[in-house]
């Protein structure tokens, strides 16, 4: 399972390639939030698709 750290730094790298300074996403907290929940959620889908991948 992801750490909030990982989840913290996937949702700053995912906001930032689209444009957002790190100015703007202290600005944007609740945006910032919501796409942080949303990021939690993928990251956990990919872990366990990967997961039942290797189990084969």
């Amino acid at each position: 399972m992801p750490t909030d750290k990982q989840i913290d730094a996937a949702t700053d790298a995912y906001l930032k390639a689209r444009g957002w300074s790190d100015d703007t996403i202290k600005a944007n907290f609740l945006t910032r939030t919501e796409v942080r929940g949303r990021m939690e959620v993928a990251l956990k889908a990919a872990e366990e698709a990967a997961d039942v991948q290797n189990a084969g």
